[in-house]
């Protein structure tokens, strides 16, 4: 999407990011209407016209059921404490 730009990969550093965002029901959601949320969003994600909006607005999205979700998230969480340790953004 900026071909101009360097990946963190031609910069040296050997992983690639995200964004994740995610949407939150409350707790104790019943589950036909929490199967009908997850369809409906999976539904919305998938379109066409959707995807194409959004990869023009630089903010491409993609669908991830709640335990792929669940695992990105812990990925993330260890790839950042491990960059901590070695590299910690401080101001000092």
């Amino acid at each position: 999407m900026a071909p101009d730009w360097p990946t963190f990969i031609e910069q040296g550093f050997a992983f690639d990011m995200a964004s994740l965002r995610g949407i939150a029901a409350p707790k104790g959601l019943p589950m036909a209407i929490r199967d009908r949320l997850v369809q409906a969003l999976e539904k919305a994600t998938n379109d066409p016209a959707f995807k194409l909006a959004t990869e023009r607005a630089y903010a491409p999205v993609r669908f991830l059921t709640s335990t792929t979700y669940d695992a990105e998230l812990r990925a993330g969480d260890t790839l950042f404490r491990q960059l901590w340790k070695e590299m910690p953004w401080t101001d000092k």
